[in-house]
C-alpha cells in the first residue's frame, strides 16, 4: 500500500469501523512514484473529488472524480502546484 518513497500509493474508501484492508480502491499509482492523494471539496452542492499522482517532489497529474473514482484527467502542465476551492482551481 506505499511507494518506495514511504507514501501513501492507493486512495481507497475506508468507512469507519471497517478494516482499512478491505476498503475499495478508487485510485492508485506505480511503486516507483513519490505518492497517490485526494482531496474532498464540500464548499458546492455537488461534491467533487480531486486526485493526484506525483511521480515526482516537482510533478502531479491531476483527475476530477467523485466518491466512485476519478472521471477525468486535466489536461495540466505537470510542474504546477494546484489548489481546489468552491469549483474552482487555482
Amino acid at each position: 500500500m506505499s511507494t518506495r518513497a514511504g507514501y501513501s500509493r492507493t486512495v481507497r474508501l475506508w468507512r469507519r469501523g471497517a478494516n482499512v484492508d478491505q476498503a475499495p480502491v478508487l485510485f492508485d499509482t506505480e511503486p516507483e512514484r513519490m505518492v497517490a492523494a485526494a482531496w474532498l471539496d464540500r464548499t458546492q452542492a455537488q461534491e467533487t473529488v480531486w486526485f493526484v499522482d506525483k511521480p515526482g517532489f516537482f510533478e502531479e497529474r491531476i483527475w476530477i472524480g467523485d466518491r466512485t473514482g476519478p472521471k477525468a484527467k486535466l489536461d495540466l502542465p505537470t510542474d504546477i502546484e494546484t489548489d481546489a476551492h468552491r469549483g474552482w482551481l487555482a
